[in-house]
């Protein structure tokens, strides 16, 4: 068998093959088109993923080779058993996982690996051998943006300067932790059938009647702002006819001036910006063109001291007559790096010199999605360049990487994506661009196959698909808390309301409830703090709840909801067990699914899928080949430690991907 020396992991969070395939016979990605010639792909279009279809448990698997029940992250939020139902610990951090990571066997055995920004790898788990940058966040350097992004509508009718400043996301799906594990405790949801996944990770909070249906709270997560568009005045040599307008930054603690200029033919085209009037130009756009240059300001950041920042602008609508403008403005890159999140820690500011800043993906959302696709795609760009410098400059033997705007584009569209939709094309359209955008991300990297001792494994945690039109998400599954409706309607849970008006969960009459993404459990007397249900009750009480689950049907429509749900031994069977674990697991019908999470790995929809992206392609990999056997996440770890000589992590337990050697 032809051995590879090195071999690169590109993860696409979020990524759908069965969606990829149709693009690559469309020849809209000619770059996965090329790495499927040049390599292997499966008949099933794909890989199974793990369960949950949730981030941090299928990054693990994908980084241990082993399942979640082994590894110990059971969903964005763990639970350990013994504790209240109520009180989660973050997944995404590394001291979750039980089981070694590839690179830390790699580590051990002298050979080098380089991390980007790699889910479930922070805090560092070695720093021998390793180069990492960041990994505490769904996109890197996530701690070096001082201030938000900015959605400004600039308009003559406007009287006065009005902002709603960015809502922090406290769920925990803004996918954003420290060093330390962290430890929460949160409310219960009740009586909000409209609130949906997508909604939470838009920032909803995790408590009674929270909704994010209103598309105007999307805007929540960046600085949106309307501000009056004006004559210019108090500016010396400026046209005659020029307009002006102000931006809040910081929070509302520094203002911008934009002028708009006419040009010799009257119209206008261009805004220019300025940190105050009569001198400290900064930047300008104009309409039709793309992104401005890098715009170098100064800020404050969180403890209010003044930081120097980079950040671009595009201008999305001028009217000729200077009555109208939208601009957006990314984020706020800060020049000089927190060291903490990278090894060593010099790297990440390293980066930033020799690749220039970061452009940050937005959190726009919905209303002005097209918005998010273009400040993703500048993030992109950069990533390449980032990965490709390391890799032309670090010596490695391992690169493992993690790029997150297909997941971003799923939670902000994908629902709207079936017929009959209103926005359909727009958003199909979008959705084609932001796969076209991880395409170039491949082209770029294809050059390291050149050598020919080095191989290429492109995957993805999931992918994602759109519930039935018209149908709501049962009020079941919340991969951040508990919540009630269901288990409520069912007589398994009861609540009250404390002194403030908020439900709380009366444990004294609740025989279970329903947790995170697809977890029950049972309130077990002796187990848990406010057990109520004795030991010789436990099988018929989840006997109990299998059959009320099952003939459970929507009131609106009449369907079954529930697909499947198992109690310990047929979770074992699917790699769920141990202390992170419920008592029983379901998944729903596919009418049914959310984005993803609460669904089989292998579900198509739609024309969409759950499944995981699979390609390999390079050194020891046969060429144009479609493989009949079926690869799970559990199968990358231990294929490419055989085919590099390289020592297996302690509680691997996939299979080596024979079928795609030479």
């Amino acid at each position: 068998m032809t051995k590879a020396k090195r071999v690169m992991v590109l993860g696409f969070d979020g990524g759908d093959p069965v969606f990829a395939e149709k693009l690559i016979a469309e020849g809209k990605l000619p770059n996965f088109k090329k790495v499927k010639e040049m390599g292997v792909t499966t008949k099933m279009k794909g890989m199974i993923g793990a369960l949950p279809t949730i981030t941090p448990p299928c990054w693990a698997t994908l980084a241990t080779g082993a399942w979640p029940g082994t590894h110990g992250i059971t969903c964005f939020w763990n639970h350990t058993i013994g504790k209240s139902f109520d009180e989660l610990d973050m997944g995404w951090n590394s001291q979750q996982c039980e089981a070694e990571f590839i690179w830390d066997a790699f580590s051990k055995a002298g050979k080098k690996t380089i991390l980007f920004n790699y889910p479930t790898s922070f805090p560092p788990t070695t720093y021998e051998n390793v180069y990492q940058v960041d990994g505490t966040s769904a996109q890197p350097y996530n701690q070096n943006f001082p201030d938000y992004d900015k959605y400004i509508k600039a308009n003559e009718s406007y009287q006065e300067i009005v902002s709603k400043f960015h809502n922090p996301n406290d769920t925990g799906a803004g996918c954003v932790m420290t060093e330390e594990v962290e430890h929460k405790k949160f409310e219960i949801v009740e009586n909000d059938h409209e609130r949906s996944f997508t909604d939470l990770f838009a920032g909803g909070a995790v408590n009674e009647g929270s909704t994010v249906a209103n598309e105007a709270e999307w805007l929540s997560l960046i600085d949106d702002t309307e501000t009056p568009i004006k004559p210019a005045k108090g500016w010396n040599d400026v046209p005659e006819g020029t307009k002006e307008f102000s931006i809040p930054f910081a929070g509302g603690l520094l203002r911008r001036i934009a002028l708009l200029i006419p040009d010799a033919d009257g119209k206008y085209r261009k805004v220019k910006l300025y940190k105050k009037k009569n001198g400290d130009f900064l930047g300008e756009a104009t309409i039709g063109q793309n992104f401005s240059e890098w715009i170098y300001d100064t800020t404050y950041d969180q403890r209010n001291a003044e930081v120097e920042v980079a950040y671009k602008m595009k201008l999305y609508e001028l009217e000729e007559d200077g009555s109208n403008a939208v601009l957006y403005i990314t984020k706020s890159c800060q020049l000089k790096c927190n060291p903490k999140y990278f090894v060593p820690q010099s790297l990440g500011q390293e980066l930033l010199d020799k690749i220039g800043p970061i452009v940050a993906g937005s959190d726009i959302g919905r209303p002005h999605a097209e918005v998010g696709c273009d400040a993703w795609h500048e993030h992109y760009k950069w990533c390449a360049d980032a990965i490709n410098y390391l890799l032309d400059n670090k010596e490695w033997d391992l690169f493992y990487s993690h790029l997150h705007s297909l997941d971003v584009a799923n939670h902000n569209m994908i629902t709207d994506i079936v017929p009959g939709s209103p926005r359909y094309e727009k958003f199909y359209n979008l959705m084609v661009q932001y796969y076209i955008n991880a395409d170039e991300v491949v082209g770029k990297l294809l050059r390291h196959l050149d050598d020919g001792e080095t191989a290429l494994f492109i995957v993805s945690d999931h992918a994602g698909v759109p519930r039935h039109p018209g149908y709501k998400w049962p009020m079941l599954g919340d991969p951040w808390g508990i919540v009630t409706d269901f288990m409520k309607d069912l007589g398994y849970v009861k609540t009250y309301k404390d002194e403030n008006g908020h439900s709380q969960i009366d444990w004294s009459q609740t025989k279970a409830v329903c947790q995170r993404t697809g977890y029950i459990y049972v309130n077990l007397k002796g187990r848990d703090p406010y057990g109520i249900v004795e030991p010789e009750e436990y099988e018929d009480l989840c006997r109990q709840i299998q059959d009320d689950f099952y003939n459970y049907r929507d009131p609106e429509t009449g369907e079954r909801v529930i697909e499947m749900i198992v109690g310990h031994d047929g979770m074992e069977a699917l790699g769920l067990y141990g202390d992170h674990v419920g008592d029983l697991y379901y998944v729903f019908t596919p009418n049914y699914c959310r984005d993803h999470g609460n669904s089989f790995s292998n579900l198509e929809h739609y024309g969409f899928s759950m499944k995981c992206l699979f390609f390999a392609a390079g050194a020891g990999i046969k060429k144009n080949t479609v493989m009949e056997r079926r690869v799970r996440q559990v199968d990358i770890v231990p294929t490419i430690c055989e085919m590099t000589d390289s020592p297996v992590p302690n509680k691997c337990e996939g299979g080596i991907i024979y079928q795609l050697f030479e």
